[in-house]
């Protein structure tokens, strides 16, 4: 995907205007979605002078990369109440929970956890993006979020400790 979106870039006399980490952006947000790819470009192009991650970021209304590994500090290290008030901060800011939830997903399953804990992440994850998608609140739902991380934190430490 990334030589076909530089091709585009190229015959669409983009060059200038782009950067190289405008264009990981877009294929970090795509999600192997070449349509995505090519609409991010356009848009992008089209709103901003410079195609760059910021401005990637900017044009689809997700969060940084940055905004999510301080989420997910939170989430992994900070009780339940400080977790729960980094992903409000985000909201806060604008971007859609189910936005965050996609990215916080992809780094948890990427995270080294035995099995249970990632059993039980997930499995909690995909409960919040379900309920998210009948119209509970996101103030709700990021108490959720925070309270998945919490429980798993505590399964990681009742492993740890033996029991």
């Amino acid at each position: 995907m990334d030589r076909r979106l530089r091709f585009v870039v190229d015959k669409e006399g983009l060059g200038a205007r782009v950067t190289d980490a405008g264009l990981a952006a877009i294929l970090a947000l795509a999600g192997g979605d070449m349509r995505k790819v090519l609409n991010v470009l356009q848009a992008t192009a089209s709103g901003f002078e410079t195609v760059d991650a910021a401005t990637v970021y900017a044009c689809t209304g997700n969060p940084t990369p940055a905004d999510v590994k301080a989420v997910m500090h939170e989430l992994l290290n900070a009780p339940l109440a400080g977790a729960h008030a980094a992903v409000l901060a985000l909201t806060r800011r604008g971007f859609a929970l189910t936005d965050v939830l996609g990215q916080v997903a992809a780094r948890a399953a990427a995270l080294a956890l035995p099995p249970d804990a990632l059993k039980l992440i997930v499995t909690r994850l995909a409960d919040i993006e379900y309920r998210l998608a009948f119209g509970t609140t996101d103030k709700v739902q990021g108490a959720a979020l925070a309270g998945a991380f919490a429980a798993m934190r505590e399964l990681l430490d009742e492993a740890k400790a033996g029991k």
